[in-house]
C-alpha cells in the first residue's frame, strides 16, 4: 500500500496516484492525457475514506452527474490509468519493463501512448520497455526501437535491428508480421 512505487501489479496505483496528484503541475498533464486518450473523462480524483484509511477513485465524466468508482470503468481505462500512474511516479530517470500495454486498448491509443512513452524518455530520462504482441505498437516505432525476442531449439535469442534499415514500401508491422526482419513470428 505505500505510495511510493507502484506495485507490479497495480495493488496501490491509489495511493501512488493520489501522492502524484498532490503536485499541481503533474495532475494538470495527467488530466490533459487522460482527456486526451480516454473519450468522455474529464478527470480523476483519489480521496481517503474517514472510516477505512483506504484511498479510492472517482473518475469524473462528462455526461455524468456523479463520479464513478474503479468498479465502473474499463479494463483498457484502468489500464491507462496505471500507465500513466507508472510513468509519472518518479522525477528522477527510471527504467520501466511494461507487459502488453495494449491490453484493453485501442489501436489509436496504443498509438498515443507510444508516443507518449518516447517523450517520457527524452524528458525525463526514463528507459521504458514495452513486451508487446501488437501491430499498432510495432508500427509506431523505429527499427532501431525494436528488438525482436525468439525462442530457438529451447534458447531464447534477442536480436536488435540496423536502425538504417530501409524497407522501402514495407511498414515495420507487416515486415514483422511475415517474418521478413526475422526473429520469429510474433505468436
Amino acid at each position: 500500500k505505500s505510495p511510493t512505487r507502484l506495485a507490479l501489479d497495480c495493488s496501490n496505483l491509489e495511493p501512488v496516484l493520489h501522492r502524484i496528484l498532490q503536485d499541481e503541475i503533474k495532475r494538470d498533464e495527467i488530466t490533459e492525457w487522460i482527456e486526451y486518450l480516454i473519450p468522455g473523462l474529464e478527470k480523476v480524483e483519489v480521496a481517503k475514506s474517514d472510516l477505512s484509511g483506504d484511498f479510492y477513485l472517482r473518475i469524473f465524466e462528462k455526461h455524468l452527474p456523479d463520479p464513478i468508482g474503479k468498479n465502473l470503468i474499463s479494463d483498457g481505462t484502468y489500464n491507462i490509468l496505471a500507465l500513466l500512474t507508472a510513468v509519472y511516479q518518479s522525477d528522477e530517470p527510471q527504467f520501466l519493463c511494461i507487459e502488453e500495454p495494449e491490453n484493453g486498448i485501442t489501436p489509436y491509443v496504443q498509438r498515443a501512448l507510444v508516443n507518449f512513452f518516447r517523450t517520457a524518455c527524452e524528458e525525463k530520462g526514463h528507459y521504458i520497455w514495452l513486451n508487446t504482441h501488437s501491430p499498432t505498437i510495432v508500427n509506431e516505432l523505429a527499427p532501431k526501437e525494436l528488438i525482436l525476442i525468439d525462442k530457438v531449439e529451447g534458447i531464447t535469442k534477442a536480436k536488435q535491428l540496423d536502425p538504417n534499415l530501409d524497407f522501402k514500401t514495407m511498414k515495420l508491422d507487416e515486415a514483422w508480421l511475415t517474418n521478413t526482419l526475422g526473429g520469429g513470428l510474433p505468436w
